[in-house]
């Protein structure tokens, strides 16, 4: 067992297939390459097979683009030269040389268990046994050879990068080299998620008016993709082709769960758990922040629940980031059916990269879900024994202090015309400061608030109450 397999065993079930198929099909010899992403994260591994006309790989990958693509991936590549450094094939491509009515299924992403490997490895190499004396032939033929590769080249240039193949000679040698083999591996890269997607699933599952009209949307097409489009069109009305065994069209369920249709009423339940006690605690920290900053006035804005509940806006979100960490004990609840296959696709799905994203992820909302509510605990109005300091502006670091000497009055309004001239009936204060100002900034309080907790504040300061129509009517009465 190698150090890249040991412990991951759909790796190691990957491992032994391709070391029995390299051993029955009398190979000159076979060999694994570990691809790594970073130090020690395995991002895909290569079982190489060698024949005496052409290579063949197994190849598993662990994710294609990151959390957007397919994971946990079984496919295979041809090189028809030994010397060819870049360009391979997949059997899409050489399929038009090797029997041009075959479209059988032959990449199968989002494996999540051995047993499942096992199984698509058998149905891949149970068909290249077959391919083997034809994909022989092919590169030993000169001129088919050159023809897979010349089709292969007009792919790229057609769907991906016009210039691929053009020298730039602006660039060295050696950088040159790297810009291709980066560009080249993106295109490969890009062909898995055009394998990933629903286009493709419709013609698995047999909806072929679906994955037609898919198809036909699609700007440019791969070579594979006209020859398949023009077989999908000449099936007759309710033919079917079986491209793949039901229990292996592991796209079709991989699908469900990437985009998280089958995740939904555990994302759901763990976020409702978390939501309400992470509100009682930012709302515990709302009022303890509130006090630090107004606890000396004799009321503030910011002690009325309504106020205090805007903590609601961060809990939700953290609540969002932490579920993620508590989504294997909720599947333990929600699909007790289901549960070893709802963990085995976990397990494929959220990778090492995902759970390392998600923590620094879920460190950033917590920070600042953290510096959020300090800072809404101050955009309060408070006031105090000789003064009142307004800190309204959201988040305001420091308020507007005002003395009661200041204002002139306080004023009842009874409403105002909206933007098509229609009265609402809805009282509100507002302050005549005497400077002739009027500030609204009352608004922020429940009407029955302002009457029950600041009118005796207001009035113990000498303030007298008016009352006015509109705002404009208080101006008319300055004036």
């Amino acid at each position: 067992m190698n150090r890249f397999d040991s412990g991951n065993s759909i790796i190691s079930t990957f491992c032994s297939k391709s070391r029995d198929f390299a051993a029955s099909q009398g190979a000159i010899t076979s060999e694994f390459f570990p691809l790594y992403k970073g130090k020690d994260r395995l991002k895909e591994i290569t079982a190489r097979v060698y024949f005496n006309s052409f290579i063949l790989d197994f190849v598993y990958s662990i994710s294609s683009f990151g959390s957007v693509g397919p994971k946990s991936i079984l496919d295979c590549r041809i090189w028809l030269e030994k010397n060819e450094e870049h360009l391979c094939f997949s059997l899409y491509d050489l399929m038009f040389l090797i029997d041009q009515n075959n479209f059988k299924c032959y990449f199968f992403p989002f494996i999540e268990t051995p047993k499942k490997m096992n199984r698509c490895f058998e149905a891949l190499a149970e068909d290249l046994r077959l391919f083997i004396p034809r994909i022989t032939e092919i590169a030993q033929n000169e001129e088919q050879s050159q023809l897979a590769y010349n089709v292969l080249k007009t792919d790229i240039e057609t769907v991906f990068d016009k210039n691929m193949f053009k020298p730039d000679n602006d660039l060295d040698q050696d950088t040159a080299d790297y810009v291709f083999a980066t560009s080249l591996n993106r295109y490969y890269e890009w062909v898995k998620l055009r394998l990933a997607s629903k286009c493709y699933a419709e013609f698995l599952d047999g909806n072929y008016v679906k994955s037609i009209q898919r198809c036909e949307k699609y700007k440019t097409r791969l070579a594979y993709e006209d020859r398949l489009l023009a077989f999908m069109k000449s099936l007759p009305e309710g033919g079917k082709y079986d491209a793949v065994a039901p229990d292996l069209n592991t796209l079709r369920d991989g699908l469900k769960i990437q985009t998280g249709a089958s995740e939904l009423p555990a994302f759901f339940a763990a976020w409702f758990l978390l939501a309400l006690p992470l509100t009682l605690i930012f709302l515990g920290l709302y009022y303890l922040f509130l006090f630090i900053s107004s606890g000396n006035a004799e009321y503030s804005t910011g002690l009325a629940l309504y106020n205090a509940l805007y903590v609601f806006l961060p809990a939700i979100i953290t609540a969002i980031a932490l579920s993620y960490f508590i989504r294997r004990r909720i599947y333990k609840f929600i699909y007790r059916k289901k549960l070893q296959k709802m963990l085995d696709y976990d397990a494929i799905m959220n990778t090492q990269s995902e759970s390392k994203f998600m923590k620094g992820f879920a460190y950033i909302i917590l920070i600042g879900s953290l510096i959020f509510t300090p800072l809404l605990a101050h955009t309060d109005i408070a006031f105090y024994t000789y003064e009142f300091v307004d800190n309204s502006a959201f988040f305001s670091l420091k308020g507007d202090s005002y003395s009661y000497d200041q204002i002139e009055s306080v004023w009842r309004i009874e409403g105002s015309y909206n933007a098509l001239g229609d009265w609402v009936d809805y009282p509100f204060y507002v302050f005549l400061m005497k400077d002739g100002t009027i500030m609204d900034q009352l608004e922020l309080m429940e009407y029955s608030d302002i009457e029950k907790n600041l009118l005796p504040i207001l009035q113990k300061r000498g303030l007298t109450i008016h009352k006015a129509k509109t705002e404009d009517d208080i101006r008319q009465t300055k004036n």
